[in-house]
């Protein structure tokens, strides 16, 4: 997590994909690669090589503010929408019924 007021940095696939491919590929050190590129820590270079092991070039992308599912909602949730749309609709058909029995309903 960052502290206050530092800068919190973002790496792109390509150079993530680079430092992976020095670990994997030329066998080197986690440390001599963060040197190389100017890494804070070994620990970056660990993590992708992680995520590109567990998950491939997906593993690389940063999905920080991206939510895969947009919609997600407590089974509750949905069961109390249902019974409000459930609820709705029998308003409307009893408003319906009490304006043909010649009832003045107002509309909202």
């Amino acid at each position: 997590m960052a502290k206050k007021g530092q800068e919190i940095r973002s790496f792109s696939p390509e150079y993530k994909r680079r430092a992976v491919r020095m670990y994997l590929e030329e066998h080197r050190g986690l440390k001599s690669i963060a040197k190389e590129l100017g890494l804070p820590s070994h620990t970056y270079v660990k993590r992708w090589v992680k995520a590109f092991q567990e998950k491939g070039e997906e593993g690389l992308k940063d999905h920080r503010g991206k939510s895969s599912n947009k919609k997600r909602r407590s089974p509750q949730a949905k069961s109390m929408e249902e019974e409000n749309l459930q609820l709705r609709a029998e308003n409307e058909y009893l408003k319906k019924l009490l304006q043909q029995e010649g009832w003045d309903v107002p509309n909202r």
